[in-house]
């Protein structure tokens, strides 16, 4: 019996993108993910629309690979290099991306395509009546999403029409669920097993190392992370991750014993959450930190990491070893106990990680909206 063809669409982002970052991100995941399951029968990955002038188009270069993608891939085109910032603009913008994406799977021979988007914009001003059903997947609040500021207002538009179009949506975390308001199921972010599969590492002679892996802008709370690099001076606190705000995060570079890495590949995140004995999120409570499911909590145990973090409702419950603290001087001594408790075993982390795999969360995401069905 054929399986369901399936066309899944990135965000604000490309195909080359996600491999530049190896891959580590919810769409690649999905992605991975939808290529292997026998339900699937022809996939079409879709980028975000680039004027065909723009450098950012074909800016990231990645590996030839070996063997051919299991996928086709569309690459809309937009003539406006800005995204719409009214619904009537969203409309027209969305109908070029949609037109595009809807010929592409009919090049391809794909029948009546379940899509998935990352994209709120298409999935709450597309028309979308050539798909077999239509799922949302809202990896953040995208009105909320600082960088984005000048678009809330139009996201909650989105949202809106989602809501009156009862589209299906999947979302990481209940808030974000209960955000958008429509009806769906909650997809936690997960873990690739084969990213973790090795032992641990035996203790080496430097100092311990508290981590934090993850973008460093205003998210982060700089007065939590300065208090555990005071309350252990002989630790290193080394953040890895873009820097997408200097001014906040420049105190921290101050500090003896923190250090600020930059962006590194997805082996070496690997390499130093494995070295790490503590893994950090302190993040500031804002509308956006208290409805995503930061991948870092994640990796941080697939790794072996305890966990300190702000106590924000995604980080409740995921596991025994993460501690939640608010202020400056609990989440440092929560630090310095997590320390002296020492890392996971290695029978605690690949439990872990068994039980929360990026296979596992989407088998049962495409079980929910394969049996939801229909048109809407």
């Amino acid at each position: 019996m054929p399986g369901t063809d399936v066309v899944m669409t990135f965000s604000f982002e490309t195909l080359d993108d996600a491999r530049a970052r190896g891959m580590a991100r919810p769409p690649d995941r999905l992605l991975q993910s939808l290529s292997l399951d026998a339900r699937v029968g022809k996939l079409l990955a879709v980028d975000a629309s680039r004027a065909p002038w723009s450098r950012s188009r074909w800016r990231v270069p990645h590996p030839r690979q070996s063997t051919p993608d299991p996928w086709f891939r569309a690459r809309p085109v937009s003539w406006s290099s800005r995204p719409p910032r009214t619904a009537t603009a969203a409309r027209a913008w969305v109908g070029v991306i949609e037109r595009a994406v809807r010929a592409s799977a009919a090049l391809h021979a794909l029948e009546a395509p379940l899509l998935v988007t990352f994209n709120p914009l298409l999935a709450a001003f597309g028309s979308l009546r050539w798909a077999r059903d239509v799922v949302f997947y809202a990896r953040d609040d995208w009105a909320a999403y600082p960088p984005h500021r000048h678009l809330w207002p139009l996201y909650e538009v989105a949202y809106e029409e989602l809501r009156k179009r009862r589209r299906l949506v999947c979302a990481v975390s209940p808030g974000l669920l209960e955000r958008i308001g429509a009806g769906g199921m909650v997809v936690p972010n997960g873990l690739d097993p084969r990213e973790w599969d090795r032992p641990s590492p035996r203790p080496g002679p430097g100092p311990p190392l508290f981590a934090y892996a993850g973008v460093l802008d205003d998210r982060i709370d700089v007065a939590l992370v300065r208090a555990v690099a005071e309350a252990v001076p002989e630790a290193e606190v080394v953040l890895a991750g873009p820097v997408l705000d200097d001014a906040h995060v420049a105190p921290l570079s101050r500090l003896p014993n923190v250090r600020l890495l930059g962006s590194l590949s997805r082996p070496r995140v690997v390499d130093l959450l494995m070295a790490s004995n503590v893994g950090l999120v302190p993040h500031r409570r804002t509308e956006l930190t208290e409805r995503m499911s930061p991948l870092k909590l994640y990796e941080y145990l697939a790794a072996g990491c305890r966990v300190v973090g702000t106590d924000l409702a995604p980080m409740r419950g995921v596991d025994p070893a993460v501690e939640l603290r608010d202020s400056p001087s609990a989440f440092a001594a929560a630090a310095r106990d997590a320390l002296v408790r020492g890392r996971l075993t290695d029978v605690q982390r690949t439990t872990f990680v068994e039980t929360n795999s990026w296979a596992s969360r989407h088998a049962d995401m495409l079980t929910w909206a394969l049996r939801a069905g229909g048109p809407r």
